[in-house]
């Protein structure tokens, strides 16, 4: 009889050996049998357009510089009697040199400027002095020049702006002009001769049209570079929702 329980005991836990690996499996059946899915995409995003540019008045793009031929300039035909002592200048007027488009995405500070001192050019032949001095009165003479310094008290250069086209010139220097996406800025710009009558004396007045004759003789031209800088005024997203 013990033999036979036995048999009887070790086939039941056999049998529920069985049942329970039946169980356990159907278990990790199902786990694998789930639906699953991957997959995967591209986040991306455009880059702003970031493009300044200037054009000159006969609407040739040029870069970052501007190129203008203002013609001739002479001295004031004004004498220092008629000035009583007092500077007297003659100018070009206000040239439209060139325009700037906004064509970026996004809003643009412009700060214009010019070089400090123009570029000359000399008939052949002709030289500065090396030294300031050399054209000062002395004992009724004059020296046989004039010196480059000299030349560059002489002449100089002022850059305006306006956003409508011939009127409202506003002063460049130190200007910082707002251009918003699409707007246009016209440039203008003015070269004045100064003949410096406001020294002391009648000495002072003849060294004055003393310069201006040698210039007169010996310049054949003088030239600015005109060039502009901008920096990006506004960013995007700008009061977007996350």
């Amino acid at each position: 009889m013990k033999q036979k329980e036995k048999k009887r005991i070790a086939s039941k836990l056999f049998a529920a050996l069985v049942v329970l690996t039946l169980i356990s499996c159907c278990f990790v059946g199902t786990t694998f049998a789930r639906y699953t899915t991957t997959n995967s995409g591209v986040a991306s995003v455009n880059v702003a357009k970031w493009d300044l540019d200037i054009t000159l008045t006969d609407n040739t793009p040029n870069g970052d510089s501007i190129e203008y031929n203002f013609g001739k300039l002479s001295p004031s035909m004004d004498n220092y009697t008629d000035t009583s002592g007092k500077d007297a200048t003659n100018t070009t007027g206000h040239k439209y040199v060139a325009y700037i488009t906004n064509n970026s995405d996004v809003n643009a500070t412009v700060t214009l400027s010019a070089d400090a001192t123009p570029t000359y050019v000399l008939n052949n032949g002709s030289g500065f002095v090396d030294q300031a001095n050399d054209y000062e009165y002395n004992d009724g003479l004059y020296g046989n020049g004039v010196s480059e310094a000299q030349a560059d008290d002489v002449f100089s250069i002022k850059l305006y702006y306006t956003k409508s086209q011939g009127s409202n010139y506003t002063a460049a220097e130190g200007a910082k002009i707002e251009l918003a996406q699409q707007d246009v800025v016209y440039i203008y710009a003015e070269v004045i001769w100064t003949t410096h009558y406001d020294g002391l004396g009648t000495d002072s007045c003849v060294l004055a049209d003393a310069i201006d004759t040698w210039l007169g003789e010996n310049l054949a031209s003088l030239s600015w570079n005109i060039s502009y800088t901008a920096v990006q005024a506004s960013q995007i997203p700008a009061n977007q929702g996350n």
